[in-house]
């Protein structure tokens, strides 16, 4: 839990003195699509704290690899979110199979970038920029809803927590807290404030039960990806939702795989 007892309470108005209902986290306010706010934070003594614990939660040898597979396989798995596409279809969903971008846009957001366009985490303009360019780009998408984007920020949040929880690798609470209090406001740029790590889970549960499901197009994207990308599908698959989950291990059993189980 971040220590908010020294912060003035002028400081904790500007920051909008929200906590998060599982943390009891103070977080700031600002507008998805903006940088208002952030600019405050990521010059606040809060902010390399915050990174750094974040990069402590991603930093495991293939947390990146097996996150993004989770958010993708529960995409392939949820026929209304395959109905919201970009004008080139096939494009952008070849890109999504081979993976190559979603990797680069975590690794940005949470400071493992090479070079001074994608280090630093959002206190990089650039990164910034990018996050914000993504977010317009899906908002142009037809059928693109704000429950959608919600939904798809959400997953990325709590994906790492899930794969440690999981595989039982240990992540305390305080790195844990912190890197809430990081990957919130990265996500707040994305789409409305995901609120706590327990509420965002349950939300992003209802929402995937409610929604996943067979299609033609998923279970081709299932297959596509898991032959690309084995060892991560492998490791994704037991902390996907259940309804997405029995939807990729139906479409991966024609390859006769006990390991997707």
């Amino acid at each position: 839990m971040v220590d908010t007892r020294n912060v003035s309470n002028r400081r904790k108005h500007e920051i909008g003195d929200q906590r998060d209902g599982d943390r009891g986290i103070v977080v700031e306010v600002h507008r998805p699509g903006t940088s208002r706010g952030i600019d405050r934070y990521v010059r606040s003594r809060w902010y390399a704290g915050d990174l750094a614990a974040a990069q402590a939660v991603w930093r495991h040898p293939g947390i990146v690899e097996a996150a993004g597979s989770f958010v993708l396989l529960t995409y392939f798995a949820s026929p209304g979110l395959l109905a919201v596409r970009a004008p080139d279809v096939g494009g952008s969903l070849r890109t999504a199979v081979d993976g190559h971008r979603e990797r680069s846009f975590l690794e940005g957001i949470v400071g493992f970038g090479v070079d001074d366009s994608t280090r630093g985490g959002i206190g990089n303009p650039a990164v910034r920029r990018r996050v914000e360019r993504l977010r317009d780009r899906h908002l142009e998408y037809p059928g693109m809803t704000e429950a959608y984007m919600s939904l798809v920020a959400g997953l990325l949040a709590i994906a790492p927590l899930r794969l440690h929880a999981h595989y039982g690798e240990l992540v305390t609470a305080a790195v844990a807290a912190r890197y809430w209090h990081y990957i919130r406001r990265v996500m707040r740029m994305l789409a409305p404030d995901l609120g706590g790590p327990g509420s965002t889970a349950r939300r992003c549960g209802r929402l995937v039960e409610a929604g996943a499901g067979p299609s033609a197009a998923g279970r081709e994207l299932i297959l596509e990806f898991s032959q690309r990308h084995p060892e991560h599908v492998a490791r994704a698959v037991p902390i996907l939702f259940p309804a997405a989950r029995q939807v990729v291990q139906q479409a991966l059993a024609v390859l006769g795989e006990s390991a997707w189980r």
